[in-house]
């Protein structure tokens, strides 16, 4: 069964070779082919004209050129006209109404070949993609079959859970919504770990509802079975950047805890700082970067810590940080310094009042706190 399941992940593996995009169209688009567009204007004025084996035959080169030089002229001008066309072409050509028409309105075909062009490669790259990481998880799988029982046995001995994670979680809409734009997720994963999920929709309502909430369960599905953290996030990017023509972007807020040994992989994109408090001492983690979906190659910011004894990870959407007016400095650092309690819920229910006092007219955007902490399970 393990060699079978090994013979799969190598099909796998070649297929997404396949779909990867390829050099050659990649090299065309970097070059800005115009030939597409030569064969475009052919077709369209001189296909049926009398003149056509002259042009395109007989003195296909030179014919090539004009063309090219219409097309020049019509993108540094803001309207083509006959006067633009090579005076050769002028003197026997039946078709010059035609040809301005044309050339007028192939900047606009262009622009939207380009633009699907490059849909259909970041298509082909999200398949090859998926396909590379449904191979990785085969192939891992095979290799736990052929594990023995007494060498699983040594590696479960040797992962002792040591921690049980406690989530605090409050939320409010934006004044005037029925529901938050903001959803969020906990669920556990392989190998002794948790995964806390927090995702901003940009906007407010039901639309804002939808880019987040889509975030969060692609996330959930493909971290369940397997994938990579790194993979996972450059799928849910692409996913979201094809969705033309209604784009939707959102945050995404990510924390892998290890209840093994503490520690946390921290991924942001697009999302606010996070913080680690301990007591009154409180860290601020990362910074703001793009939200998911609006680049293409996108590199979310990371970061490794291990949770201290006592330490409580919190996690915001960034109504938070703009919460105004009267907003001097970060409220948040002083707010965590100031509550003596380290009950997760406590505490979330602590910086929603907060947040929510400072909006004395409404709330002015929606607020999510989502926080965090391990707890021994074995005595010291």
């Amino acid at each position: 069964m393990a060699n079978r399941i090994k013979d799969f992940a190598a099909v796998f593996r070649e297929l997404a070779i396949t779909f990867r995009p390829l050099q050659q169209a990649v090299e065309v688009r970097s070059k800005n082919d115009l030939s597409p567009l030569v064969d475009y204007f052919s077709r369209k004025v001189c296909t049926s004209c009398g003149y056509y084996d002259r042009c395109w035959q007989s003195d296909l080169y030179n014919q090539y050129r004009r063309v090219i030089a219409m097309l020049s002229a019509n993108e540094e001008n803001d309207k083509f006209s006959e006067k633009y066309i090579p005076v050769k072409l002028r003197r026997y050509c039946p078709r010059q109404r035609e040809i301005v028409k044309a050339v007028g309105s192939m900047k606009e075909i262009y622009r939207i070949n380009c633009y699907w062009q490059d849909k259909i490669q970041e298509s082909r790259s999200l398949v090859s993609e998926q396909l590379e990481g449904i191979s990785a998880i085969m192939h891992d799988l095979a290799q736990e079959l052929k594990l023995e029982t007494g060498e699983r046995q040594i590696a479960e001995d040797n992962r002792i859970i040591r921690y049980s994670v406690e989530i605090g979680v409050a939320q409010v809409a934006k004044d005037g919504q029925a529901v938050t734009g903001d959803s969020y997720a906990v669920l556990p994963l392989k190998e002794g770990k948790q995964a806390i999920i927090l995702s901003d929709g940009m906007g407010s309502g039901k639309e804002a509802r939808l880019a987040s909430y889509s975030t969060v369960k692609l996330m959930e599905h493909l971290l369940g079975i397997g994938f990579r953290q790194e993979i996972v996030i450059s799928t849910i990017n692409t996913l979201l950047r094809l969705g033309y023509p209604s784009e939707r972007f959102s945050t995404l807020d990510l924390a892998i805890l290890d209840l093994q040994t503490g520690e946390i992989e921290l991924y942001k994109l697009g999302a606010p700082p996070s913080f680690l408090k301990k007591g009154g001492m409180v860290k601020v983690i990362g910074s703001v970067s793009l939200p998911v979906g609006i680049l293409e190659e996108i590199s979310p910011e990371k970061k490794c810590f291990k949770l201290p004894e006592g330490g409580i990870l919190v996690m915001i959407t960034d109504g938070l940080l703009d919460t105004r007016p009267g907003n001097e400095g970060n409220w948040l650092v002083d707010a965590l310094q100031e509550i003596p309690h380290d009950h997760p819920q406590i505490i979330a229910d602590r910086l929603i009042e907060e947040a929510c006092y400072r909006w004395p007219r409404g709330v002015r955007d929606d607020l999510t706190v989502l926080v965090g902490r391990l707890r021994p399970l074995f005595g010291k």
